[in-house]
Order: structure tokens, then C-alpha cells, then sequence
């Protein structure tokens, strides 16, 4: 062994290596720091964006909570009409058998006529040919009805007759006459029957 050889010798550390060791440590805490942050922003983030679809999500519920509601309200309205509009036609059928059963012709759904029997009617005068028109009004017609028929002999027109009536209440029956001045008709057909009103 030699003089003065000293077998363990302290190493000459370089010099600021503990500034940098210190220095890698602050960065590697800031490194973390700043994952924190942006995980926090990510999450952050991330909560805004399902707070937005479940905002959304509801507003796409009562929008078609809405429209179901607006549909069933449409198809109840829709049903009830039809359910009145069915028991109108039914009771306007059965109206119409009502007077059909008594020879009346339906003219409109509240008037009905027929051609009166020569016991209920007489000509304006000896010399005229005449028809007779007894109608029942289930409206009230303020103005009265306007008449009008055409006559003809042996199957040829000749001429036209009108006839007006007072006004007529709700349910009234009424026989109008319709006069051939000329005498020489053999039969008449009624072309209208109206309220005037």
C-alpha cells in the first residue's frame, strides 16, 4: 500500500447540481399542476357540454310532449265533429224519409213540396189553367218564397209562371198557385222553389 493513498476519496460533486435538481422538481410540479388544469378544463368542458345536451334534450321532450298533446286535442276535436256531423246526417236521413212517406219532394235540406190536390187550390180566374204547390218550410223565410214553373202543350213549352208567398215561419205549410193566363196548358213543371230572403 502506499504512503498517502487514500482508498475512498469524496467526489467533486459538479456545482449547481442541486439548483437543477430543484429546478427539474418545480418543473415537474408545474408539469403536474398544469395537467391538473387542463384535466379540470377537460372536465369542465366536458360538464358544460352535457348540461347543454341534456338542456337540449328536455326542450326536444316538451317540444314533442307539445305536439302529442296538440294531436290528441286535433283528433278529439276531429272525432267529436264527425260524431255530430253523423248524427246531423242521421236525423236529416230520417227526415227525409218523414216527408218522402207523404209524396213531398226534398228541395233543399229544410224545404219540401208536393203538388197540391185540386181540393186545396183554385185558379185566379175561369179561364186559366192552374197547378198548385203546397211546400212546408222548416226555417223561417222573412221575404217569403219565389216560385217559378214552366208550362207546357203537348210537350212543348209555352211559357213560364212565377208566384211569390208571404213570409212563412218555422214548420208553416203554404199552397201557392201557379196561373197560365193563355188557359190552354196541359201540365206545368216546377223549375224553383227558393227563400227569397
Amino acid at each position: 500500500m502506499n504512503a498517502g493513498f487514500e482508498p475512498e476519496h469524496p467526489v467533486v460533486k459538479p456545482k449547481g447540481l442541486s439548483f437543477l435538481a430543484s429546478s427539474v422538481m418545480l418543473v415537474s410540479s408545474a408539469i403536474v399542476l398544469s395537467l391538473v388544469a387542463v384535466g379540470a378544463t377537460v372536465s369542465s368542458t366536458a360538464a358544460s357540454a352535457s348540461e347543454s345536451a341534456y338542456a337540449a334534450a328536455q326542450k326536444e321532450v316538451a317540444r314533442k310532449a307539445d305536439a302529442l298533446d296538440r294531436a290528441i286535442k286535433a283528433a278529439d276535436k276531429a272525432a267529436k265533429e264527425k260524431e255530430i256531423a253523423d248524427a246531423a246526417a242521421a236525423a236529416q236521413l230520417e227526415l227525409d224519409d218523414y216527408w218522402a212517406a207523404r209524396k213531398y219532394y226534398k228541395q233543399t235540406d229544410t224545404l219540401y213540396w208536393k203538388w197540391a190536390p185540386n181540393s186545396r187550390f183554385e185558379c185566379a180566374a175561369a179561364n186559366y189553367s192552374c197547378v198548385g204547390v203546397q211546400f212546408t218550410t222548416l226555417a223561417y223565410c222573412a221575404k217569403g218564397f219565389l216560385l217559378e214553373a214552366t208550362v207546357y202543350r203537348n210537350d212543348k213549352k209555352i211559357g213560364t209562371v212565377t208566384r211569390t208567398t208571404r213570409a212563412l215561419t218555422t214548420g208553416q205549410t203554404a199552397v201557392a198557385v201557379l196561373d197560365d193566363k193563355t188557359g190552354t196548358a196541359d201540365y206545368s213543371a216546377l223549375d224553383n222553389i227558393e227563400c227569397r230572403d
